[in-house]
């Protein structure tokens, strides 16, 4: 986020919670067990019988939809 300013920093932090809001909720759980509560990856893997590898791709896919959804929440606010 180095090339961000800070009021750029500001509105994506603001329209993440609403792009959180939006996931399913398996997905919002994912999150809150692997960030918030900051368990483990395989800990979160092996209680949900998966592998690391795939929740790894779930995180990295999540991750992925809040990025589109935080740019399409600030395309929509620069257009007005």
């Amino acid at each position: 986020f180095a090339e961000l300013g800070e009021d750029e920093i500001s509105d994506r932090q603001a329209a993440l919670p609403d792009c959180v809001d939006r996931l399913p909720e398996t997905d919002r759980s994912l999150l809150v067990e692997c960030y918030l509560r900051e368990t483990d990856v395989a800990c979160v893997a092996a209680r949900l019988g998966r592998s690391a590898s795939s929740v790894h791709n779930s995180l990295r896919r999540i991750r992925q939809m809040l990025f589109e959804c935080i740019e399409r929440k600030l395309a929509r606010a620069t257009r007005g």
